[in-house]
């Protein structure tokens, strides 16, 4: 299967104790498939990592990005670290390289992300948010869609990427469908028919973009997410490459 367009690849990581294996596969995913960019966030110190581990995880991504100019740096913080998380974004990505900021497990609509936002929204840089609805109940702190709604209104004019389309992407969809600030993307383990034209139906071509979560979950799955669907040639391109491009615009 081949991609009819570039692609950006806007959602990967790196994992620690296997750094060096996932950049030399993310490496080797970009040259077979011709990636025109990988985004990549680095995901050390487990759920709620303390300052160093971040740090530590922030310089596998950005040494990843250094040697390869194909790939751009999602920094990842840890609101719940304040000082620490606004020090680290006006360091790596108001004078840095990072093209924005991801956030894993912290809830979407905590006070705490507030001062995040409102620098980014000051900078034009995006934020990157993991959000699920799972049936078994969520990890402490992990967002549900709904909570990426609420810190989407509480401001508008920031540029949000929720991750996975709220794995739940009926819900997640219908959660954000009203926020014109709120992106989705499509990665992850979730495979199913019928998703992309969903979250195009839903949220409009411009607001779906395309990422895989690799090297932990297949490129050709989530490619297939896009191909195997009857979306036009404009929508594809949308989702491939231009909506990326335009949310870091």
């Amino acid at each position: 299967m081949q991609a009819p367009c570039p692609v950006i690849d806007a959602h990967t990581h790196l994992w620690p104790e296997r750094t060096d294996r996932d950049a030399a596969a993310l490496i080797e995913m970009a040259d077979r498939f011709g990636l025109e960019q990988v985004w990549v966030s680095a995901l050390f110190g487990g759920n709620h990592p303390p300052p160093a581990a971040l740090d530590a995880g922030n310089a596998a991504a950005l040494d990843l990005a250094e040697r390869d100019a194909r790939f751009r740096v999602w920094v990842r913080v840890e609101p719940a670290h304040g000082r620490h998380m606004l020090q680290t974004v006006e360091r790596l990505v108001r004078d840095g390289p990072g093209i924005g900021v991801k956030v894993w497990l912290h809830p979407a609509d905590s006070p705490e992300m507030d001062p995040l936002l409102e620098r980014l929204t000051a900078w034009g840089r995006p934020l990157l948010i993991h959000a699920w609805r799972k049936a078994t109940g969520n990890y402490g702190g992990e967002s549900e869609p709904a909570q990426v709604a609420v810190l989407a209104r509480r401001h508008p004019e920031a540029h949000i990427l929720m991750a996975h389309l709220g794995g739940d992407w009926l819900h997640g969809c219908e959660a954000i469908r009203a926020c014109p600030n709120v992106w989705a993307d499509i990665c992850g383990t979730v495979c199913e028919r019928g998703m992309v034209p969903w979250a195009v139906r839903t949220l409009g071509a411009r607001r779906v973009v395309f990422g895989t979560d690799a090297p932990a979950v297949s490129f050709l799955n989530n490619l297939a997410k896009v191909l195997a669907e009857p979306l036009d040639r404009p929508t594809v391109e949308r989702i491939l490459h231009q909506n990326a491009r335009e949310l870091v615009a």
